[in-house]
């Protein structure tokens, strides 16, 4: 799926594509481009993917972890809407999947992000094929169509409410970081989202009609509820820091 940069040298090496006339603004020039680009529809393996992948894509972007940007888009000519997010990698190709432990060792801080925004957001399907790292270009984190609601649930709403508590275990990156150092920051990040901001993501996918009014106040509940005990939820997965030997998440006042 999509891959972006996390930096701008990243965005420096994307390979854009001029697609028509330029025209003027600001203080340079303005070019309709073309550039590489992934788009998500509906399928019947993945129900709620896109709706899945969108929010917590959205989620992501809120608190500043290495997500590609991405916006719902008419899939035809109107018929549904799907999910595209840009691309990451060198000159518009796709990376090797990522080296875990390089991506550790050189980007702590933003594993770090990734480990908190999966336990924020319940995906349980991360791994080496959907994170990208390119030392020239950055980290980025995506397919997050098995989040939230889940891969193919039976009852989207019991989904949800089964999850709610849970902790997300077995977490690939969590297995192999050296330390929590950067783990505070990212809960209170995601501690300082706002119910309105979490309302307005789950309400475009219901203006679009990808989920009726009770799936999104559902999703809004499982979002909010997360945030406010993610705390104890990475905690109760502490097993999973294998690595870790100083456990202490000090809490800011």
């Amino acid at each position: 799926m999509a891959r972006l940069p996390s930096g701008p040298l990243g965005y420096q090496a994307l390979k854009l594509e001029i697609a028509g006339a330029s025209r003027a603004g600001g203080t340079g020039a303005v070019h309709n481009v073309r550039l590489a680009a992934y788009a998500r529809e509906k399928s019947e393996e993945r129900p709620y993917g896109v709706v899945n992948d969108f929010i917590a894509s959205r989620l992501g972007l809120a608190i500043g972890a290495p997500v590609p940007p991405g916006e719902l888009v008419a899939i035809g000519y109107g018929a549904t809407y799907g999910y595209v997010s840009v691309g990451f990698g060198e000159n518009g190709q796709n990376p090797p999947p990522a080296d875990l432990d390089a991506l550790v060792g050189d980007r702590l801080w933003e594993a770090t992000g990734i480990v908190a925004l999966d336990h924020w957001v319940f995906n349980g399907d991360r791994h080496d094929d959907n994170l990208g790292y390119l030392p020239t270009l950055g980290v980025a984190a995506f397919d997050h169509d098995c989040a939230l609601i889940g891969p193919k649930p039976p009852d989207p709403l019991k989904s949800l409410e089964d999850h709610r508590h849970k902790p997300l275990l077995g977490h690939p990156i969590a297995r192999i970081l050296p330390t929590i150092e950067y783990l505070e920051e990212w809960l209170e990040r995601i501690k300082s989202v706002r119910d309105e901001e979490i309302k307005r993501i789950v309400g475009t996918c219901q203006l679009a009609r990808l989920v009726d009014r009770n799936l999104a106040e559902a999703l809004v509940d499982f979002i909010v509820h997360r945030r406010d005990y993610l705390r104890i939820l990475v905690e109760a997965a502490r097993d999973d820091f294998a690595v870790v030997t100083q456990w202490t998440i000090p809490e800011r006042g």
